[in-house]
């Protein structure tokens, strides 16, 4: 039978290197790995068109902190996992990766990434790069980011390095610093909008030393 295989692949291939030493291979079971497929919802595509934001992404389990809708955290929360917020935290959030939130947050933020649903938020916001505010969220705190949309209630100053988006539910109160600016028809703005660069030109023409 071995033989026959072989004179039959021979034919078939022209392939002329099998020799009697070759044994049959074990076939081993290797693990599947995690999937990393991103889920982004029909709105938050549209967004991803206005500006590069990075949709927050189900990474696996044993790379997530999660605070689940029964749970009341008091106190700060110091990690390098993704964190997802369904329940109340009562104190500061640091990651050098990715928050999502859904419930409140008591306390500054910081992380990577950051994209809220329903999140109600007091504190100072400080992103590394895209941060987007859902249309049923509040935050009442000023906000650093790479990249910013606004869907939501905002009052606070933004302080942007690239992009800022309004959509039209957006209500923001506050002064927005950044150099690409862009609203929807809809949305509300109560304070000014300064174009980043020429913000820190000023500061190098009124720093030329000596006081008041």
């Amino acid at each position: 039978m071995k033989n026959n295989f072989t004179e039959a692949l021979k034919k078939l291939t022209g392939f002329d290197g099998l020799s009697d030493q070759s044994e049959e291979t074990e076939i081993k079971d290797e693990p599947l790995e995690e999937s990393t497929e991103v889920f982004v919802d029909a709105k938050q595509e549209e967004l991803l068109e206005i500006l590069p934001l990075q949709p927050f992404y189900n990474a696996p389990s044993e790379h997530i902190t999660q605070i689940s809708k029964s749970m009341v955290i008091m106190g700060d929360i110091d990690t390098n996992d993704d964190v997802c917020v369904q329940g109340e935290i009562i104190g500061n959030v640091i990651t050098t990766a990715n928050i999502h939130g859904s419930n409140m947050i008591l306390g500054n933020v910081s992380a990577q990434n950051m994209k809220t649903d329903t999140m109600r938020l007091k504190g100072n916001i400080k992103i590394g790069q895209d941060l987007f505010i859902g249309e049923n969220s509040v935050v009442v705190g000023d906000i650093t980011a790479g990249n910013l949309v606004v869907a939501g209630k905002v009052k606070g100053n933004c302080d942007v390095r690239e992009s800022t988006h309004l959509t039209k539910g957006a209500y923001l109160v506050g002064d927005v610093c950044a150099d690409d600016f862009s609203t929807e028809q809809g949305a509300k703005l109560q304070g000014k909008v300064i174009p980043k660069t020429a913000a820190e030109e000023l500061e190098t023409d009124f720093d030329f030393g000596g006081e008041l």
